[in-house]
């Protein structure tokens, strides 16, 4: 079983990306089989292990939407995912952006990532990089997440989100991922 790790703030700039990239990088290095998942419509995971988000055909979102949304339900993971310095990744771009608003009445809609990643390959780690906000990617990433951890800037804004965070991720745990837990907040 593996290993499915979020970092998740809802306040930006806090070091989501810069970490989970980077424990994407180091778990692969170490022979891991290593999937990240790029659900921050900035797509900075995505760019920032040189992928030109403006070429990709298919990402992520495309995926999510396939069990709504016919014209994607034979829309297979390997046509999405790229391996880029040992790590598989699930490229985004800005499409992101409109998920909420295109899943936003389906029943269910958070437990479509985890719907998803029940039919991938065996990983040892999932990494899922979340966007700074509080959101059907949000919801997707801590139903599926068997681990979160939470970066923080040392400034009163950054810290003051944590509660807030850890309110979600209570409900979260009550309602739908009972074996979800903060496995960490640290100082970026």
């Amino acid at each position: 079983m593996a290993y499915k790790i979020t970092y998740s703030n809802f306040k930006g700039g806090t070091g989501k990306t810069t970490n989970s990239t980077m424990m994407g990088y180091h778990l692969a290095a170490k022979g891991y089989k290593t999937l990240l998942i790029d659900l921050d419509p900035q797509a900075n995971a995505t760019t920032g292990l040189g992928i030109d988000k403006i070429e990709l055909e298919y990402t992520v979102y495309d995926l999510l939407k396939k069990f709504d949304y016919p014209q994607f339900r034979e829309l297979e993971f390997e046509k999405i995912v790229i391996n880029k310095m040992g790590i598989d990744i699930l490229p985004t771009n800005i499409k992101m952006s409109r998920i909420d608003t295109e899943l936003g009445g389906f029943p269910g809609k958070e437990n479509y990532l985890k719907d998803i990643v029940k039919t991938l390959p065996d990983y040892d780690y999932i990494i899922i990089d979340c966007p700074p906000s509080l959101s059907t990617l949000t919801h997707n990433a801590l139903t599926v997440a068997t681990d979160i951890y939470v970066p923080v800037k040392a400034d009163y804004y950054s810290i003051e989100g944590i509660a807030d965070l850890l309110d979600e991720v209570s409900m979260i745990k009550r309602k739908l991922n009972e074996n979800l837990k903060v496995s960490g907040v640290f100082i970026t």
